[in-house]
């Protein structure tokens, strides 16, 4: 290798780093306290922002029942959107659970609607057991709108449309003295079925 090549490569390789532990630098100054990292953070081009980091935080909740004490998580989503030196935070979304933790599966961006844009999805699960009832993984999917450069929001929306009502119900295991097998389990599943319904 030449020593112009192995410049390159090294110059590269700082890059890279520079850009992980700039990534990695952004996640931490925006957590908020008594949270963890709980999905790997992305950072990705999206509506025409670039460099968009989406993160996920997590906190403990405790509840109190019949003097037992119970816990589960609750997820915050987030949108870190660069703005000069700084970052612009979008609340994408709390999830949560009332019993049991849940669990970030997958982020991604597809159309779901009948604009050119496509919207943030996220693939979430839950673990459910009651003994002789139920016992499964319950796989939610929440569908968000984008948004353009001049309206930034607080707070992300969803995409309210009768045709996305296909992805509920999707629990996979035992209820309601029957098993049940879910439909959609992961990103490819969500994709084509969109596809399917027209977009």
């Amino acid at each position: 290798m030449s020593k112009y090549l192995l410049l390159i490569s090294i110059l590269l390789g700082f890059e890279a780093i520079s850009q992980n532990n700039n990534l990695d630098a952004v996640v931490e100054k925006f957590k908020p306290i008594n949270h963890q990292v709980v999905h790997k953070p992305i950072q990705t081009n999206i509506w025409g922002f670039k460099n968009v980091i989406i993160v996920f935080y997590a906190k403990e909740v405790i509840h109190e029942y019949l003097n037992e004490k119970y816990s589960h998580n609750a997820v915050s989503g987030f949108l870190l959107i660069p703005d000069g030196k700084n970052y612009k935070n979008v609340l994408i979304d709390v999830f949560e659970d009332d019993n049991v933790d849940t669990e970030i599966l997958s982020v991604f961006f597809a159309n779901a609607n009948n604009d050119l844009d496509k919207e943030l999805i996220i693939l979430t699960s839950n673990e459910h057991r009651l003994q002789y009832l139920y016992e499964g993984i319950e796989y939610n999917i929440a569908f968000y709108k984008s948004f353009k450069k001049d309206k930034i929001p607080q707070q992300m929306k969803t995409l309210e449309n009768d045709k996305l009502n296909f992805f509920h119900n999707n629990f996979d295991g035992f209820k309601d003295e029957r098993n049940w097998n879910a439909r959609f389990k992961n990103s490819e599943s969500i994709k084509k079925a969109l596809k399917q319904l027209g977009y």
